[in-house]
């Protein structure tokens, strides 16, 4: 930054020194891994700038196709988030097409847990082990369900368990019941 180089440490961390305030820009490079830049303002106190670092090589493209467990129809609009070791959110996500069809860049290899969510809603979390750069992780989600009882002509709502599908709430509607039998 500013014609000022400083090498990172062990744990990855860097310190730079002596930059003037102001709208600066950060690179960062390092042999094996994609280069990285990103504009900031430089305040007066301590600056912390988080400095992803991707390398083709230690990375997976994860991708694949988001289907509803009922239909079976792909879902669109339906956002795949992977999740940093220490619980918070990454930077890297993508959102289904109408084709159900998602991919995520640079995903680093191990352990890494995906978050599954629509606009207003978690509906799962996907824990995968990456070892190899080419990663197809189809997903089913729960998709809401109504069908119209034949009986009132009201639609109820549904949840599939297994195989098998369930009414969510009671129907208020019975059916009739015939009693015969003889008077004594």
């Amino acid at each position: 930054m500013d014609g000022i180089i400083a090498v990172s440490a062990e744990d990855g961390s860097y310190r730079i020194e002596n930059v003037e305030t102001g709208h600066k820009t950060l690179n960062a490079e390092k042999t094996g891994f994609l280069p990285f830049s990103t504009e900031i303002d430089v305040q007066e106190d301590f600056n912390s700038v988080p400095t992803p670092m991707f390398s083709p090589a230690f990375t997976a493209f994860v991708h694949g196709v988001i289907t509803g467990d009922f239909t079976g129809d792909p879902m669109q609009g339906i956002t795949v988030l992977m999740i940093n070791p220490d619980g918070s959110e990454s930077g890297i996500s993508s959102t289904s097409d109408e084709n159900g069809n998602y991919q995520l860049q640079w995903v680093p290899l191990g352990e890494r847990r995906l978050l599954i969510k629509s606009s207003t809603m978690m509906l799962s979390q996907q824990d995968v082990t990456l070892s190899i750069t080419d990663y197809e992780l189809d997903i089913v989600i729960p998709e809401p369900m109504t069908f119209t009882d034949a009986r009132d002509g009201h639609s109820y709502n549904a949840i599939k368990i297994g195989d098998q599908t369930w009414m969510q709430e009671a129907s208020e509607v019975q059916e009739p019941v015939v009693i015969s039998g003889q008077q004594h």
